[in-house]
């Protein structure tokens, strides 16, 4: 599969151009090496994510400046660079020297904190193949200077005793067609000790060649560098029973991306509404003064969590009141039905700009495991 990967990545052109990427080519200090790289950082950025390529490719891979396209869209900078030079990569031995690959990627980390725009931001790691385990062997040195790791169609196996020392939270992504790949991750997932998720596309081999699927791995990984490299304008949870509930709000370009979860979709449901209200009003434990009632009709779960924040949106807009506590649940025939506890708007400490519509870009409504997570932009 390595080899494979190597062959179609390495005479990949460069799309940079096309894609009116504004980066800049680098160069960086590796030993007595220089190592090629392009930077791209957006304005304001809170995190950077420097990608480790996977066996023989290089930062001209295809995949690689797709995800890095996703990340970038959503404010995130990023760094491809080659951790081989050619000479280097004419040694396959070279390709599998995890040690070797995670001193080049340790050696770009630093070169980055040396540099003004990543002197202060978070700083991510994207391991693709053998890059993957060359990441995780990385992070698993003492004082490892990462905040966050994605794994795509990679070996985390090849850490080996690394693993269980990785204190960064780690999301692997997998095809399902994968099977082998597959059975390594879920091996190395036992081993790590940090917070971590493996996290499977229907339909997807190793390369991700499959349509539409590389979009799915790219937004997994876009979600977690949101979530653990920029600093969120607000974030609530509850845990209760060993199960846990809460929202989480992120700086979206000139919107706001609200993120939930609870353990049903009611619990996840109301956490998203009042994540949406806390983007523009800090409620806290206001208690409320008087209730709105609400109905959803039947439909698909994406459309629900539309529905139920346009109620949200409704009632701040026609009858300027802010909904603090907010009751959610299912009808017979697959709809919503529920309350809000509401104030006056003067009642409550206002802090951003009232939303004013639900966008379906980005709209996500699923469960994972035991526990239902959802995502949605909202207009400001």
């Amino acid at each position: 599969m390595g080899r494979v990967e190597a062959s179609r990545e390495s005479r990949a052109p460069d799309t940079r151009a096309m894609s009116g990427d504004l980066g800049r080519d680098v160069e960086i200090e590796a030993g007595r090496l220089r190592l090629p790289g392009h930077l791209v950082v957006p304005p304001g950025t809170g995190g950077i994510v420097i990608f480790a390529h996977g066996s023989g490719s290089g930062r001209f891979s295809p995949r690689n400046n797709f995800v890095a396209s996703v990340l970038s869209e959503a404010g995130l900078g990023t760094l491809l660079l080659d951790l081989l030079t050619p000479e280097e990569e004419a040694d396959r031995a070279n390709v599998f020297d995890i040690e070797l690959l995670a001193d080049r990627l340790a050696a770009a980390t630093a070169w980055l904190r040396r540099q003004p725009e990543g002197a202060d931001v978070a700083i991510g790691w994207f391991g693709a193949s053998t890059g993957a385990g060359a990441a995780l062997w990385a992070a698993g040195a003492p004082g490892a200077d990462v905040a966050a790791i994605v794994s795509r169609g990679g070996r985390p196996d090849l850490a080996g005793e690394r693993l269980s020392a990785v204190q960064a939270p780690t999301l692997l992504i997998v095809g399902e067609a994968d099977t082998t790949v597959l059975e390594l991750n879920r091996s190395a997932q036992a081993q790590l000790r940090c917070l971590n998720e493996l996290r499977i596309v229907p339909g997807a081999t190793h390369l991700f060649e499959e349509p539409g699927t590389l979009a799915i791995a790219a937004e997994h990984a876009r979600d977690w560098f949101l979530q653990h490299l920029r600093p969120a304008t607000a974030w609530h949870e509850e845990t209760s029973d060993r199960t846990a509930s809460g929202f989480q709000l992120m700086p979206h370009t000139a919107d706001v991306m609200v993120t939930a979860w609870g353990s049903t979709l009611e619990g996840c449901l109301t956490e998203a509404a009042l994540g949406l209200v806390s983007s523009f009003a800090e409620v806290g434990d206001v208690a409320p003064e008087d209730r709105v009632e609400f109905t959803c009709q039947p439909g698909p779960d994406s459309e629900l969590l539309v529905e139920l924040l346009d109620e949200v949106i409704y009632a701040i807009d026609a009858w300027d009141v802010v909904p603090v506590r907010v009751d959610v649940r299912r009808t017979g025939e697959g709809g919503l039905a529920g309350e809000f506890g509401v104030v006056e708007r003067g009642h409550v400490r206002v802090v951003g700009p009232a939303p004013k519509a639900v966008t379906r870009h980005d709209l996500s409504l699923e469960q994972q495991d035991s526990q239902w997570r959802c995502r949605v932009v909202v207009d400001v």
